[in-house]
């Protein structure tokens, strides 16, 4: 972000290269990364990491199914609500209620498979109702507002239609009511005044979030939610300025298919890798390691 903010016009590629050295974070071998933080990692690995492991399970259950009447995240998002229709409450209602039992049965078939054996856990059921609970009553406040309905559903979770590119789609607007809170968290940590990131930055000006949003969209195609490679998702980007990232091989996969989708996904599939266990890793550690 500090890159951003000194070079404005940047290329994605300028970005990467200048933010490298500033996430490796002064450590150029495996062995001296392992040597500065082993004590705290078995330390969280001993109080934190099943706390952690489950708390995942319910996010990668949660957000990988979709809601009622979910559209397609590649369809063109409408520039108005021209010929479309707002529910009225009762059929929301209606609607939600038809949809629990579906997601409730997604949530133990498909869902990560602790949500039924970690008492940290809630219960499907009630993962269920609070999604659905949400959905109703965010739609059901379009009642309310005065003008486009569909401008309002917009506005109400944060998107600002000048923001979106060119021809947006729905999945330009869903991962910007995500990607603009984030834009805060760095407004504090780097001390600027609210709003500040929000006047420029979009979400094709960050290499990393182009790769995180484009892998969590195909591993929206998967069957199974698994809080693993939710995990795994968030280090996928990493591969932009590291020499090699492992990753289980569904999310391995899932950037595979994207590698058309951006040229920073081609660059990404390229220093990704997988294991089939701690002695098959080892070995390649060593093979990439006589190369360098």
């Amino acid at each position: 972000m500090r890159v951003l903010l000194d070079s404005p016009d940047a290329t994605l590629g300028f970005i990467v290269e200048q933010a490298r050295p500033k996430l490796i974070n002064g450590f150029a071998r495996g062995v001296d990364l392992y040597d500065s933080n082993i004590e705290w990692w078995v330390f969280y690995r001993e109080n934190f990491a099943s706390y952690s492991l489950a708390s995942s399970a319910d996010i990668a259950s949660f957000c990988h199914f979709p809601t009622p009447n979910a559209p397609d995240l590649d369809a063109p998002l409408p520039k108005s609500s021209k010929g479309l229709a707002l529910r009225s409450k009762e059929a929301i209602a209606r609607l939600i209620n038809e949809s629990a039992g579906s997601l409730i049965h997604r949530l133990k078939e498909d869902g990560d498979r602790r949500l039924w054996s970690n008492e940290r856990l809630r219960p499907p059921e009630e993962m269920a109702y609070e999604l659905l609970n949400h959905v109703y009553e965010s739609k059901s406040v379009l009642h309310e507002m005065e003008g486009d309905f569909f401008e309002n559903l917009l506005r109400s979770g944060g998107i600002e239609r000048e923001r979106l590119p060119p021809n947006p789609t729905y999945g330009d607007a869903v991962y910007e009511a995500t990607f603009v809170p984030s834009l805060g968290v760095h407004e504090r940590r780097l001390n600027l005044p609210a709003g500040t990131l929000r006047q420029f930055v979009r979400q094709d000006r960050l290499p990393s979030w182009i790769v995180w949003r484009q892998t969590t969209q195909a591993m929206k195609t998967l069957k199974k939610a698994e809080g693993s490679s939710l995990n795994d998702a968030m280090i996928v980007p990493f591969a932009l300025y590291i020499d090699a990232v492992e990753v289980d091989k569904r999310v391995f996969h899932c950037v595979q298919q994207r590698r058309s989708r951006h040229p920073l996904m081609d660059r990404v599939v390229a220093r990704l890798f997988c294991s089939k266990g701690l002695r098959d890793l080892a070995s390649k550690l060593e093979t990439m390691a006589a190369k360098t």
